[in-house]
């Protein structure tokens, strides 16, 4: 008896140290850097730090990216975007994102005219916190970002 209460509770331990991540069925949080551009004159390079994204899967299968409160230059105003359709693949220990025609939505609306391209980016599973590192192109910008998941 002293044997298999031993096992269960080994088994127990075990299983409550497995912290794999289901990646592409949460909404994750992200804070970090994000990078722009120009891709006309890549001298003309802005940062702005502290800047929030988020990943939601979709039920069509693929991962929605959300940039709150982003803006590309200075003179753009802030906004909320939403990216929706971003095919993932998964590996271990990450996630490989990618889409190569992105329309992006403000408050539920389609923006034909700022698509997105050449998105390519990945979610991956490190401790202390995941890190999610994307960049993609929009409005003769290179668009880069690198955050650490908040909690």
């Amino acid at each position: 008896m002293k044997k298999l209460f031993l096992l269960l509770f080994a088994a127990a331990a075990f299983a409550a140290c497995d912290d794999d991540k289901d990646y592409g069925t949460a909404n994750e949080e992200y804070s970090g850097t994000l990078t722009v551009t120009l891709l006309s004159d890549p001298s003309q390079v802005y940062t702005f730090d502290d800047k929030r994204f988020s990943l939601v899967s979709a039920d069509d299968g693929t991962l929605t990216l959300w940039m709150h409160e982003t803006q590309f230059v200075p003179q753009m105003p802030v906004l909320t975007m939403e990216v929706p359709g971003i095919a993932y693949t998964r590996m271990p220990e990450r996630l490989n994102l990618s889409g190569e025609r992105l329309v992006p939505k403000m408050g539920g609306t389609p923006y034909e005219k700022y698509v997105i391209t050449n998105l390519a980016g990945t979610l991956t599973d490190a401790e202390p916190s995941d890190r999610l590192t994307l960049s993609f192109e929009c409005m003769g910008f290179r668009v880069a970002y690198a955050g650490t998941e908040t909690d």
